[in-house]
């Protein structure tokens, strides 16, 4: 199914007339469990850098909070993780964006239906968690494609139409929005969705069961909190530094570049360096660095590399293959993901 994923680029430059998507990097389409053990299934917009190199959706801050929310439902193992977009957007999810992203006819809108029924019909998903604007648009988009009707601000409220009876919906502000400013709205935001979710517990106290040695108090106070993502959730190979409660990279050399960062290091959406870990790196002379006459072009790469990793840190431009792979090579098979 993920094979069958749209050709996002060629959409978007039909459609929009311009580069939309930040494919150079790979798609990313899933972090959870694929092997039906799912019970809450949650829907973001679109992964960042930290998503890009990880190649599993909310890894970075986002998904740090939304890891912390899981394991205060009682889950820390039973739950997968979707976008609207399994390649990243420029820019902000902006009204032009909409009908690639919620026309029932738009190829990325078939294609996501496809992932959701699988994981619902196919799986045992009791719980929908719409993460932002987007995510609860794609919500209803599916839910309206079933024969049911919703509310993008209040999709606990829906009708599923032809969906499991067992399915409830609840949708809560991004904690991307708080980058610059309070969390108060965003914690009270969640706060209000772990209302719904007890009360639906408290008229079928079978419908969302906790995963084995969770503990689970909906009553007590909800911390707004970030969780680091358990390394089972990551493919074989990916960089340790991710995933542990925070964003962990910048886009650098004009958006072309991911550079994670030390833990000394800051994430400021810029790309320059921000404090220790995140060294500048100065214009270098021109012709400084030529090559020796006769070394040929893969040594001369390769010792390019060589320079950028120890001055400048761990750096995947596009097309530059991910950590774990190799251009050309197989996936390890050894690792099932998901499970």
């Amino acid at each position: 199914m993920f094979a069958g994923t749209p050709n996002y680029r060629g959409l978007g430059r039909a459609v929009l007339g311009r580069e939309a998507f930040r494919w150079q990097h790979g798609p990313m389409f899933f972090r959870g469990r694929l092997d039906g053990s799912a019970r809450v299934l949650v829907v973001g917009q679109e992964g960042a850098q930290d998503e890009s190199l990880s190649h599993r959706s909310f890894t970075g801050g986002t998904g740090a909070r939304m890891q912390y929310l899981l394991r205060f439902l009682g889950l820390d193992r039973s739950y997968l993780f979707l976008n609207s977009f399994v390649y990243p957007i420029f820019g902000q999810y902006t009204p032009d964006l909409r009908p690639l992203a919620q026309d029932p006819r738009s190829p990325i809108v078939v294609h996501r239906n496809r992932i959701f029924d699988k994981a619902v019909a196919e799986g045992d998903v009791r719980l929908v968690i719409a993460v932002g604007r987007a995510a609860k648009e794609s919500v209803v988009t599916w839910i309206e494609a079933h024969g049911g009707t919703a509310q993008p601000e209040a999709l606990e409220t829906a009708s599923l139409g032809s969906l499991p009876n067992r399915l409830r919906a609840v949708g809560v502000l991004h904690p991307g929005s708080a980058a610059s400013g309070s969390t108060a709205a965003i914690k009270a935001d969640f706060v209000r969705a772990i209302g719904h979710v007890r009360d639906w517990l408290q008229a079928d106290p079978g419908w969302l069961p906790a995963d084995p040695g969770v503990a689970r108090d909906l009553t007590a106070p909800f911390p707004y909190s970030s969780l680091a993502i358990p390394f089972r959730d990551f493919p074989f190979g990916t960089c340790p530094r991710l995933g542990r409660g925070g964003t962990s990279s910048n886009r650098t050399d004009n958006q072309r570049a991911i550079r994670l960062f030390s833990e000394a290091g800051k994430y400021n959406a810029s790309g320059r360096a921000a404090a220790r870990g995140a060294r500048r790196v100065r214009p270098r002379p021109a012709g400084r660095h030529r090559a020796p006459v006769g070394r040929c072009r893969a040594r001369v790469r390769l010792a390019r590399l060589h320079r950028s990793w120890r001055r400048r840190g761990p750096v995947v431009r596009h097309g530059a293959g991910l950590p774990g792979t190799l251009p050309g090579t197989q996936p390890d098979r050894s690792c099932r993901p998901g499970v």
